[in-house]
């Protein structure tokens, strides 16, 4: 299925809604994003989201965001491993870097906040 802004779906529908196993590209002013797992009544509810500018996350979603144990992948390497609420990591993460150097702790002083 095409979509008029140029964005696809391909898998399972119920009633014309993505829903089960699929992989959705939406394409936005600028930018692309490729969801790509199980949905559930047209939203992702689990799987990989891989964005244009090189973030990947994995994981469940709820209302779009990550919500629950998830991963995020950033271009420069870091991968965050953690509890998501509302898209943002929890108290408690681990944090890997390129090198593989890897914290375990609170997210307070090693990632950004807001």
């Amino acid at each position: 299925m095409t979509y008029n802004d140029g964005g696809s779906y391909e898998g399972e529908l119920v009633q014309f809604l993505p829903h089960g196993k699929g992989r959705m590209t939406t394409v936005g002013e600028n930018a692309k994003q490729v969801n790509e797992g199980t949905f559930k009544d047209g939203e992702l509810e689990e799987g990989t989201v891989t964005r244009d500018d090189g973030v990947i996350t994995t994981g469940t979603y709820v209302n779009r965001q990550q919500h629950g144990h998830g991963t995020i992948t950033l271009p420069n390497g870091i991968k965050i491993e953690g509890n998501f609420v509302n898209g943002q990591p929890d108290d408690l993460c681990s944090v890997e870097y390129p090198d593989k150097t890897r914290y375990v702790g609170s997210k307070k002083g090693v990632l950004p906040e807001g």
